[in-house]
């Protein structure tokens, strides 16, 4: 997806909506998927539990964080389209 957005290979818009509409399918199932998983492990305590929800948040808004902070800085740099003015 990083690729389609500078040189703009993949034309159909279709096509371009679908694959985003997947991709972010695919990233809140494994999200939903560990927190599930998380939830209803035997082996843990309900300290423990706790820890791991917690780390798991933390750990998924560090990751929020470092892909805007990516999108922000590429929008300037390598994915700045000539000349169009800010």
């Amino acid at each position: 997806m990083l690729l389609q957005g500078k040189y703009l290979f993949i034309e159909n818009l279709y096509f371009n909506v679908s694959m985003t509409v997947f991709v972010g399918l695919m990233g809140g199932s494994s999200y939903v998927n560990v927190l599930h998983t998380i939830r209803e492990l035997p082996t843990l305590t309900t300290n423990e539990r706790e820890s791991a929800m917690s780390l798991s948040f933390l750990f998924n808004d560090f990751g929020i964080l470092c892909a805007s902070t990516l999108s922000l800085i590429l929008g300037q740099t390598w994915l700045k389209v000539e000349g169009v003015k800010n």
